[in-house]
């Protein structure tokens, strides 16, 4: 623990960065149950939420898995300015689609227009402002990263919370959570517009080849996210996709840490290659990822024992059955300790990663189309963790086509005890306790 916390180098700042930005939701929801209860108004919140973050995720994948190495690997300072002007253009295409796409979804499901308004704004503005920490993280800006993210998502966590307990209406929470988003927009703003330039065909050509892979990956996934909430909101029920929607938020500690790392590490190898030493770049990531794994599996394994009565205590006595969801989803801490992405990205090789949430997409919706009938819940949870390790090995098959090896950028023996222990603490747990 005291290894990792040590004297953050710029992977740590990224991830501080990016446990606000992800635990924002996560105390959101914390502090929402405790005002609302399970009930039709958190699930309007929660549906609502849901559409947002299916529509918006394709934004912010792209920008996370292109912006950070695309940036890193760039030659001039006008290829910078390039990148840093597409991007912004992506992000504010997809934040105008994600906030029609949620006006629309809205309008069919929500109590009051004021209601789709709030969040409809909300998807534009946070989408649009999705770059801001990685723009200063690139240019090692690093304390900075971590001040505005400090501010912007504890404000995005506590706003919408103070005016639910204040005002105990969807519509005011709403405006709460948008008028956040727009003033992250316009701080973002500020930031980019000296970098912003018109950008040629050819800086269009080669950078948007370089997009298109992790947009168009993103998009599938994000579909997905999609395809399991609506399954669990319509066909099960109210209760039951509250239940997923609690659960499914998986350890927001491992999924962030292990992203962020992830980007970091695509940026590390991009750099790397383009100064003629990647092997430098893969031992970068191997290290990282080892220092990570001491600190995520010990607390994935702990949480996993301690789920239910967790549950009960951190969020409400009636979503307690959700903790059996968030032990599935714990089990994805086994295939997001390998980063075969981050090599690939930083190698230029996005088009691959495409390919993998190619393959992951059918595997992912048949198995949750088929296991929701019989399984309930369980069954969007179980074709997650399915799909998400297929896809995985899929991505790891194409980094060794390029020529590296899983253990040129993974502790192979680390992972594989920390993975066979916590498989034995899950199997353990439903063995004795059900």
């Amino acid at each position: 623990m005291r290894r990792f916390l040590h004297k953050p180098g710029p992977t740590a700042w990224l991830q501080i960065s990016g446990l606000l930005r992800g635990g924002a939701p996560f105390l959101q929801s914390i502090l929402l149950s405790k005002i609302w209860g399970p009930g039709p108004v958190l699930a309007e919140f929660e549906t609502l939420s849901m559409a947002v973050n299916a529509a918006a995720f394709t934004g912010l994948w792209t920008v996370t898995v292109y912006f950070v190495p695309a940036f890193s690997g760039a030659l001039t300072p006008l290829e910078r300015k390039t990148v840093v002007s597409l991007s912004v253009f992506a992000l504010l295409l997809n934040g105008l689609f994600a906030a029609a796409a949620v006006g629309i979804y809205g309008f069919f499901t929500a109590s009051s227009s004021t209601v789709v308004w709030g969040f409809a704004l909300y998807a534009l503005a946070s989408v649009a402002a999705a770059l801001t920490e990685f723009f200063l993280w690139a240019q090692k800006k690093y304390v900075q990263t971590g001040a505005y993210s400090a501010v912007a998502y504890g404000l995005t966590a506590f706003a919408p919370a103070a005016a639910a307990y204040f005002f105990d209406d969807l519509e005011t929470t709403s405006t709460a959570l948008a008028t956040v988003a727009l003033l992250r927009w316009g701080y973002a703003w500020t930031l980019v517009v000296p970098w912003l330039t018109v950008v040629r065909g050819g800086g269009w050509r080669k950078q948007g080849k370089l997009m298109s892979a992790p947009a168009l990956s993103s998009l599938l996934g994000g579909s997905v996210a999609y395809i399991d909430g609506f399954l669990a909101r319509h066909r099960l029920g109210e209760n039951e996709f509250l239940f997923f929607r609690y659960g499914g938020r998986e350890l927001p500690v491992a999924l962030i840490l292990a992203n962020a790392a992830a980007t970091a590490g695509a940026g590390f190898v991009a750099a790397a290659h383009r100064e003629g030493t990647p092997k430098s770049g893969f031992q970068k990531v191997k290290a990282d990822g080892a220092r990570l794994m001491h600190f995520v599996f010990p607390l994935t394994m702990s949480l996993m024992l301690v789920s239910e009565p967790l549950f009960a205590w951190v969020y409400h006595a009636g979503l307690r059955s959700a903790a059996y969801i968030f032990d599935i989803f714990l089990l994805l801490v086994v295939p997001r300790m390998l980063f075969p992405q981050s090599i690939l990205l930083g190698l230029g090789l996005n088009r691959y990663t495409f390919y993998g949430s190619l393959w992951e997409w059918p595997v992912h919706v048949v198995l949750s189309l088929v296991l929701v009938g019989p399984l309930g819940m369980y069954g969007p949870a179980l074709a997650t963790l399915v799909a998400y390790i297929f896809g995985k090995c899929v991505l790891v098959f194409y980094a060794r086509k390029a020529g590296v090896k899983l253990r040129q950028y993974t502790a192979l023996r680390l992972w594989t005890v920390y993975s066979s222990a916590t498989l034995a603490v899950y199997a353990g747990k439903w063995l004795l306790f059900g």
